[in-house]
């Protein structure tokens, strides 16, 4: 899932956003946009049902669950331990 190089790319200096996929009555997303904003990690929200048969979560996510966090570099993150801290 790497971006396909283009001219503009080349040039285009600002940092690719993390993709945050979420919907919006999930209070573990909620958790994880709060996360984001508090550290100041620049992402993208995108609000995505993972009930309805078109949700790109299912493609993302093996367990297709919200929330999912795609890096910049494709990789993606669905599950992070309660108890762990990041500072």
């Amino acid at each position: 899932m790497s971006r396909p190089v283009t001219l503009m790319s080349i040039f285009d200096l600002r940092p690719v956003a993390m993709k945050l996929y979420i919907a919006t009555p999930s209070p573990f997303a909620r958790k994880a946009r709060v996360f984001l904003l508090e550290k100041q990690i620049p992402h993208e929200i995108i609000i995505d049902n993972p009930w309805q048969p078109e949700s790109r979560v299912k493609d993302l996510n093996p367990l297709a669950q919200i929330p999912t966090l795609v890096l910049n570099d494709g990789r993606v993150i669905h599950q992070i331990c309660s108890n762990s801290t990041i500072d």
